[in-house]
């Protein structure tokens, strides 16, 4: 992966007279030119092929989404290989036919041209100079092999020479256009979701030709670098609005991403973003590469750009030697990223030797600290170390409040262990930090889990309880990273917060599941401590990045949920919440947002990547995320929480399905995950793929009764319970798959207990309306996995009931990836229960 520059003005990218050109095709006037009038975006000498691309109704799905139709799908399908492929060759015939009449919008111009076009610019000029390289030497031209012409530069035949990846579109241009005229402009997600669905056709297309096809390469390459400048502009506006409102998983992720993750599943192996080695040039060797692949992996990091990113962490940590794995005494490699099981920095370590030291400790011999049991246990709810009383040599007390500031390390890191004597307690130099820390902020205590949560099981069970409670009300959260306690603010630049911004996204804290929950709960207030002990407020970097730094970086830190503040005028004002903000949440959910409640679903895909050294903790952590009580076993917290406080009970399907086991021996049950994260390899059948969980945001729910889960899936049935009808399903099952398919030998052992078997995929949530002159209903479509899957996730399930098939009680058994060439067999929705 080459390193990514930011875009320059010349004349095969962009430049002033172009955006000029573009806005002279419109009603341009300010108020500082006369009066006002509207701007509209008008068709560019709007063809007939663009006409009827444009006359294209959208289906409305709740939340006012949108989603492309079959219908229009079969005519741009149709237009493709009609219209597009022959315009290929030429860049500005290419643009014209497929964006005029596609950007259309009217807004009051404020200020002058002028401003207008330098915000534009500058914009614009935050983005890479080129998109992340889509080629496929199966499929594609070598590049020797494409004409000259096509090139920037004929010596220079490579993609980043490309005229294609280079070329600024009419539609990008556009949409830095209006965002530099109105800030609050709405995304382009209809554009996105039209390319996303053009360039997967094309990708298909070319895959499926005989012979290397120059206009499939040139169409592909122009849409790809569309598709990635149209969706980080379109991110950037989105992040703008969180920063201003605040964020909400449910209206701050964009739309349509099922559809970008199908055309991640076509492009991935051609992305050299994807996979990064020690060679990378990148890459640096200190990075952990599991960090890395919870963020490439993120639903809301799909197909974006990460080279900046890794770049900036190595512009401050190329030096570092790698801490990942233990190969000798002091040496230590990177991680290959499979596992957090399969990294040291998350397990391996000797959790008691707790030896970390202030950076103003002078010979790390300040002593150690225990507690006061008696001051521990007098103490009323949540505890934090009081810094106005003192003890020689103790800890002492007293209940947290708005006046405590709550510390969130990395416990590897060294920051103390366990406050009991006999334990390893507290280095004094770190106590007497975070007494400076606390004085500094007018507060009287501080929290942090190495003292105030002692090993007693009761008493430990007691404080996690609180911990909610006192992360919410704290008046700060401090970010304690031995990585970004390396960057010197003393002299912060533009480059100094996007290095900070970068070290976030790939530490060590942002990776670990228990402060994945302190973070979410302490989002109003997140400071990060640096170098020298100075501070500086998370909100501020963010800000910082987004205004000024490269868009590529600033758009990934929605990939973190934790590192935005939640609705600020919520925040301010929770005692009058506005009816209906946005039209998505509800009155009586503002006090949830505002404490940083996450829904269930969304809390299990995040801890899905996430380790906790702790046998059991990351139930407890699940739960923790989704409510205020935790909770120690799975069947608890599904029956008394998930469950328990749904009055519709409705689990999304596109959630269950995953690699996580489920519950054993419970009634109506053995459909629920026992646990939001993957096993131990050590628990499951080595070497297999897995596959996490994700949300499941927009897939059909299904509803928990007294006897199992009832919903509508698409179902295929592939055995019967008498020979002549299972032999009939078989063989047509049999038909589809070789009889040395390793699906159909997998399939087949799963089900040789089971009298009747059936492979299920979950369905869309969408509202199934279409174009008004189709008389035909359409069916809802099958929901795709939302990770990186060779090819789609089916359900096998069995029953062994003598009823009739429209009365069986199905029972899980597994996920199996369909990665075979030939197409899926036919499914069809029916109601099913699973128990």
């Amino acid at each position: 992966m080459t390193m990514s520059t930011p875009l320059t003005e010349d004349a095969h990218s962009f430049t002033r007279d172009h955006i000029h050109l573009l806005a002279q095709q419109h009603s341009f006037r300010s108020k500082q030119e006369g009066p006002i009038s509207s701007w509209k975006v008008r068709s560019l000498r709007a063809s007939k092929i663009s006409s009827r691309l444009a006359d294209f109704h959208y289906e409305i799905y709740p939340r006012g989404w949108h989603y492309l139709g079959h219908a229009e799908q079969k005519r741009i399908s149709a237009l493709l290989s009609k219209r597009y492929l022959r315009k290929a060759s030429s860049l500005f015939k290419l643009d014209k036919a497929i964006f005029s009449g596609l950007v259309k919008f009217q807004i009051d111009v404020k200020r002058s041209k002028r401003e207008v076009f330098d915000e534009t610019c500058e914009l614009l000029k935050r983005l890479p100079d080129v998109p992340l390289e889509l080629h496929d030497s199966r499929f594609d031209l070598s590049y020797d092999r494409v004409p000259g012409i096509h090139f920037v530069d004929n010596s220079n035949r490579c993609w980043k020479g490309l005229k294609a990846s280079r070329f600024i579109a009419s539609a990008v241009l556009a949409l830095a256009l209006r965002y530099a005229t109105d800030h609050g402009v709405a995304p382009a997600d209809l554009e996105c979701e039209r390319i996303a669905y053009l360039l997967q056709e094309t990708i298909i297309l070319s895959e499926g030709k005989e012979k290397f096809s120059l206009d499939c390469f040139l169409l592909k390459t122009y849409l790809w670098s569309l598709l990635q400048r149209l969706k980080m502009l379109s991110e950037y506006i989105r992040l703008e609005r969180d920063l201003k409102v605040g964020f909400n998983t449910r209206i701050s992720r964009a739309p349509a991403e099922e559809r970008y993750h199908s055309i991640q599943n076509h492009a991935r192996r051609l992305i050299t973003q994807c996979k990064l080695n020690s060679n990378d040039t990148t890459a640096t060797r200190y990075m952990c590469m599991w960090a890395f692949e919870l963020l490439n992996s993120n639903p809301r990091s799909t197909n974006l750009d990460l080279r900046h990113l890794t770049s900036q962490f190595r512009n401050k940590f190329e030096n570092y030697p790698p801490r990942c794995l233990a190969i000798g005494d002091d040496l230590f490699q990177q991680c290959l990223g499979a596992s957090p099981l399969q990294c040291n920095r998350f397990t391996g370590m000797k959790i008691e030797d707790q030896s970390a030291h202030s950076s103003l400790c002078i010979s790390n011999l300040c002593g150690r600290l225990y507690w006061n049991e008696e001051s521990y246990r007098t103490t009323e709810g949540g505890r934090a170390v009081s810094i106005t009383r003192h003890e020689d040599g103790l800890l002492l007390y007293c209940t947290s409040s708005a006046r405590t500031i709550a510390i969130s390390h990395v416990w590897s890191h060294g920051q103390g262990g366990r406050p009991e004597h006999g334990e390893t307690g507290l280095n004094r130099c770190l106590h007497e930090r975070y007494c400076r820390l606390a004085e500094r902020h007018g507060c009287d205590s501080y929290w942090m889990d190495t003292p105030c949560i002692p090993s007693d099981h009761e008493l430990r069970r007691e404080a996690i309880s609180r911990i909610n409670q006192v992360f919410e009300t704290s008046r700060l959260t401090v970010v304690c990273d031995r990585d970004l306690m390396e960057i010197d603010l003393r002299e912060p630049s533009i480059d100094t917060y996007e290095q900070v911004l970068a070290t976030v996204l790939l530490s060590d804290w942002n990776v670990r599941a228990w402060t994945l929950l302190e973070g979410t709960r302490g989002r109003r207030n997140l400071h990060l401590l640096c170098k020298d002990d100075k501070l500086i407020p998370l909100q501020e970097v963010v800000e910082q990045v987004h205004r000024h730094g490269r868009i590529d970086l600033s758009i990934l830190s929605s990939t973190a949920q934790h590192l935005l503040q939640t609705y600020k005028e919520l925040v301010e004002n929770v005692s009058k919440p506005r009816e209906g903000l946005s039209g998505v949440i509800a009155a009586q959910d503002y006090r949830t947002v505002v404490a940083g409640i996450v829904d269930p679903y969304e809390a299990a895909a995040l801890l899905s990547h996430r380790h906790a050294s702790r046998e059991g903790d990351n139930i407890v952590i699940w739960s923790l995320l989704c409510s205020r009580t935790p909770y120690y076993t799975a069947k608890d917290l599904w029956l008394n929480e998930i469950l328990g406080h749904s009055p519709e009970r409705l689990v999304p399907t596109g959630f269950l399905v995953s690699s996580i086991p489920r519950l054993k021996g419970e009634k109506g049950l053995g459909w629920a995950p026992s646990r939001p994260d993957l096993p131990p390899e050590s628990q499951t059948n080595k070497g297999a793929k897995r596959f996490p969980a994700y949300s499941g945001f927009d897939s059909l729910p299904a509803k928990f009764t007294d006897d199992g889960l009832r919903g509508v899936w698409f179902q295929c049935l592939i055995k019967g319970p008498n020979p002549r009808a299972s032999s009939s399903l078989m063989q047509h099952f049999s038909s589809i798959l070789p009889a040395k398919s390793p699906i159909r030998s997998t399939i087949s052992s799963y089900l040789e207990n089971f009298t009747w078997g059936a492979l299920l995929r979950p369905s869309t949530n969408f509202l199934s309306l279409t174009r008004l002159d189709d008389k035909e209903h359409k069916d809802h479509e099958p929901f795709p996995y939302q990770g990186n899957a060779d090819g789609p996730l089916v359900v096998v399930v069995g029953s062994n009931d003598d009823e009739r098939q429209d009365r069986l009680r199905w029972e899980w058994i597994d996920v199996v990836e369909w990665a075979e060439p030939i197409p899926l067999p036919t499914f069809k929705p029916e109601s099913v229960l699973l128990i």
